[in-house]
Parts: structure tokens; sequence; C-alpha cells
């Protein structure tokens, strides 16, 4: 389904599943928000620097986001591993 989206004041078509609508919606404002955050910081970079930035801005974020999820399942793996010693160390006293 062609959906209608606006960057930077352009707007693009964009050929979207049915019922995923309101995500790439959503998407557009936050992508529209953050780089009206850097053209403020940077007023003097051209729009398409601008969208450079605001990928590899996005990647990094990204890769953080993995990073920490990467983090809380190894956090999540020790204290199941904890529990099970506990529950063992519990069956044993019994």
């Amino acid at each position: 389904m062609p959906v209608d989206i606006t960057i930077l004041e352009k707007n693009y078509t964009i050929n979207c599943p049915v019922g995923e609508e309101g995500e790439l919606y959503s998407a557009s404002q936050f992508i529209n928000s953050f780089i009206q955050d850097l053209q403020a910081n940077a007023p003097q970079l051209p729009q398409e620097n601008l969208l450079v930035l605001c990928c590899l801005n996005l990647y990094e974020k990204m890769q953080q986001a993995k990073l920490q999820a990467a983090a809380n399942e190894s956090d999540i793996a020790q204290a199941n591993e904890l529990l099970e010693h506990m529950i063992r160390e519990m069956q044993l006293s019994d």
C-alpha cells in the first residue's frame, strides 16, 4: 500500500504493508525530529549531509542497543544459573 511521508519537507511515497502505516508514520516523525536536532546543532550542513549524519547516528544507536541487549541476555543467563544452583542446593538439603 503506498503511503506518503515527509522527510525534511520533501514528500516521499513509500510502499508499506497493510497495517504498518502507523509504524511508518512514527518512523518518519522520529527521523524528522532527529534531523531537526542535528540541523539545530549544524545549521550550515546541506540536507544530504544531514541525512548521512542521521543514518550514521541511528546506526550507532542501533549498535549500542544490540550490545545492551546482549549484556542483558548474559545477565539473565547468569541469574537463571544462580537460581538453578540455589534450587539444587535447597533440594539437596531436604
